[in-house]
């Protein structure tokens, strides 16, 4: 009975953390304190926006990736062009989402209600955390509060971008999943695709499926993209002109940052950050590999209907596939969030060392992601201050260079330790099974 108290006691301090931080931001920009928002922001690194014509009312601008989209869709209406200068949007950026958003009924909300679907988003996004992040010790209150008051969560909710909407939407498709109402997950999954495109490697969830129904699915998959391709193309076709640059040392990850950063730094020509990121890759590969079978080991029976394993998958597959595949914005990272409990609960079952160890690795690794930015702008900020200028010289740069390159080696790790765990999942699926068995009756070894 003290335990379960306890634990009870634990979930309703982080709720109580959760409203009074964020209940204060809201605060800070309901007042019109910009000042006030603006240095909070930039503490946590977060770059706040102002725009000289009080777009929403107030400054700075809350939501505004929110905005923006739903900007794009009252230019839709307007029968504007999709690809070029919206005349809707407030900073007047290119469509750059997929081209369903054009088609979905937007309208209702308009850039003059924006806020409030804004703060709506915003308060299921953070009581979907509450559900997830449910600390059962001190230790893990600790880093769930942490968790919840991150740079990464802070920046998702403030620039309320459609991640956010993703995210809620893995958490759908990975519950039904868990349940079995696969064509309903599959159907949440291709939606989220449309949407995001990136949402699109979930369906690797569907390798638990027995090798011919996965072949359905597979064939279903591929009609799909190909009749949306066909029906879209002219539209895709200009979407590569409007994603953002990969900064390499900025609010941004991805495995293409650190050979962008070692072939700029060390004035190498620009292909070179290519000869770079194939070793890259192939070390992280075998790493991967390595992770999967510590995994095998330690963890053999997973039972992957676990709700805090599911989601853990889910948020490892999002997140290792997004740091391979291209840059991407720090909001992102908001996939880590499921992986915390995960982690957190599987070190409570392991015995053996080596995992222990590894899962306790995982813990720092993840909660170090959510918070990297917030110290490399911190950082900036207090080199400047303290010289009285930005950083020049070499000397001067030091610091920044080794944040650089310790944020670079944590992601990767993170990315790589992720990858085993999901590597972990395909080896144990059913659909693989399934193959090594069909190979094994003709007498191949798989």
């Amino acid at each position: 009975m003290e335990s379960v108290i306890n634990k009870s006691s634990y979930q309703l301090l982080l709720i109580g953390v959760v409203v009074l931080f964020y209940g204060a931001l809201a605060t800070l920009w309901l007042e019109g304190s910009a000042n006030a928002y603006t240095r909070v922001m930039a503490l946590w690194g977060v770059r706040a926006v102002n725009l000289p014509d009080g777009w929403y009312t107030r400054n700075p601008v809350p939501f505004l990736d929110m905005g923006s989209v739903v900007s794009w869709r009252e230019c839709g209406v307007a029968r504007t062009e999709a690809a070029m200068k919206s005349a809707c949007n407030p900073l007047g950026s290119n469509a750059n989402y997929p081209p369903l958003w054009q088609y979905m009924p937007l309208q209702w909300i308009g850039v003059r209600h924006t806020v409030w679907a804004g703060l709506a988003l915003w308060l299921i996004f953070l009581t979907s955390l509450l559900v997830i992040l449910k600390p059962r010790d001190g230790p893990e209150f600790v880093v769930a509060a942490a968790a919840c008051l991150s740079h990464v969560t802070v920046f998702a909710v403030e620039r309320e971008n459609m991640d956010v909407l993703m995210f809620l939407l893995m958490l759908a498709a990975v519950a039904l999943w868990r349940r079995h109402h696969n064509i309903l997950s599959f159907g949440a999954m291709l939606l989220g695709g449309f949407l995001k495109f990136y949402p699109f490697v979930l369906l690797v969830l569907l390798m638990r499926e027995r090798a011919r129904r996965l072949a359905v699915f597979a064939a279903a998959t591929i009609m799909i993209m190909l009749a949306y391709v066909a029906w879209t193309w002219n539209y895709l076709s200009h979407m590569g002109k409007a994603l953002p640059l990969a900064l390499y040392f900025y609010d941004m990850f991805g495995a293409i940052l650190l050979p962008l950063g070692l072939s700029d730094g060390l004035g190498l020509p620009p292909f070179a950050f290519r000869l770079l990121l194939a070793p890259l890759l192939l070390a992280g590969l075998w790493a991967a590999i390595r992770i999967a079978d510590c995994f095998a080991h330690g963890l053999p029976d997973m039972d992957w209907t676990e709700p805090w394993l599911s989601r853990m998958l889910g948020g490892s597959i999002v997140i290792f596939s997004s740091f391979v595949l291209a840059a991407s914005v720090d909001y992102r990272a908001i996939f880590l969030l499921p992986v915390l409990p995960g982690l957190l609960a599987l070190r409570r079952q392991v015995r053996g060392r080596d995992i222990s160890r590894l899962l306790s690795l995982g813990v720092a690794a993840t909660l170090f992601c959510l918070y990297s930015e917030m110290m490399r702008a911190d950082l900036v900020a207090g080199l400047t201050a303290l010289l009285g200028h930005a950083p020049a010289s070499l000397m001067e740069k030091l610091p920044l260079v080794a944040c650089f390159l310790l944020r670079e080696a944590v992601w990767w790790f993170e990315a790589v330790f992720l990858a085993g765990f999901a590597l972990h999942f395909v080896r144990e699926s059913a659909a693989l099974k399934d193959a090594d068995a069909f190979l094994a009756r003709r007498g191949v070894h798989a």
